[in-house]
């Protein structure tokens, strides 16, 4: 009788052990579609905003904001980063990180494109784009374009409001 009860519960667990399993592969299934589904979104909305090959598309679950981070290579050989929120999906910051900056960007969201801020900036203060960032200010409010700019040795920090192309700052 001691030999029946310890194979059946040998056997009620096995099953719920395969049950739970079974469960377990299912999540994880789940899992891998929503990542490869979102990673796809995440493509689309990138070369929505700017012409190029995504050259790495890695998520960031260490620092929060958590994000999905891509690098795009422009046909001029500019590279461009651009962070999404996860999972919402939504544009967190996009990183001008190399030169030439000729080429054209649209965040959409009614901002200015990059070559129109670009425009503005370069009319307000003269010199060579270091590099660039599009982000909202501290307030977490406004999107602002922020360039930094090098004339004669030295550095300048010029930021535009992304919506309209008001002068916030110049230092």
């Amino acid at each position: 009788m001691k030999t029946i009860k310890t194979s059946f519960a040998f056997f009620l667990s096995a099953l719920i052990f395969s049950l739970l399993c079974l469960n377990c592969s299912s999540d994880i299934n789940e899992a891998n579609n929503y990542q490869s589904s979102s990673e796809e979104k995440i493509r689309e909305l990138t070369l929505q905003m700017i012409n190029g090959t995504i050259t790495d598309l890695v998520t960031n679950t260490f620092i929060e904001p958590f994000t999905w981070s891509v690098i795009v290579e422009t046909e001029e050989k500019a590279i461009v980063r651009f962070e999404f929120l996860i999972p919402s999906r939504a544009l967190h910051i996009i990183v001008g990180r190399s030169k030439p900056y000729t080429y054209n960007l649209n965040p959409g969201m009614n901002l200015l494109s990059f070559a129109k801020a670009k425009e503005i900036v370069l009319t307000i203060q003269s010199g060579e784009i270091n590099w660039w960032i599009l982000r909202k200010d501290k307030q977490g409010i406004n999107w602002e374009y922020r360039f930094y700019i090098t004339e004669n040795e030295k550095m300048w920090d010029v930021r535009l409001n992304a919506a309209n192309g008001t002068v916030i700052r110049h230092n």
